[in-house]
């Protein structure tokens, strides 16, 4: 409803690109971006295999990064530390409450 994202959606064209079909029956999900502002400069990104792609697989340290990104907003560096190292080692856990109760957020946060 924010007046200044409806006006940005008035100005973005979507048109299918029939070089991407090949790529795309593949599973993937490629796209091509082009920004062309009021002086006419173009910027484009072409992203052929998204991240996740087995071509462009997502690393631990990529998982990690989103999930501190995420929960760092309700938990603190300790938790989430002993959050991914328990997950890591799941195998060597006694119990699963162990990593249960450390999901938990703490009251102060919510």
């Amino acid at each position: 409803r924010d007046l200044r994202v409806r006006e940005l959606a008035d100005k973005i064209v979507i048109e299918a690109d029939p070089r991407l079909d090949e790529v795309a029956s593949l599973g993937s999900g490629p796209a091509i971006a082009e920004i062309i502002t009021k002086n006419g400069a173009k910027f484009r990104c072409e992203v052929l295999q998204p991240r996740g792609h087995p071509m462009n697989p997502v690393t631990d340290a990529d998982i990690e990064e989103k999930f501190r990104s995420m929960a760092g907003k309700f938990i603190n560096e300790k938790q989430m530390k002993q959050i991914i190292d328990n997950v890591y080692s799941l195998e060597k856990l006694g119990d699963i409450r162990e990593l249960v109760n450390l999901l938990v957020i703490p009251e102060h946060n919510q």
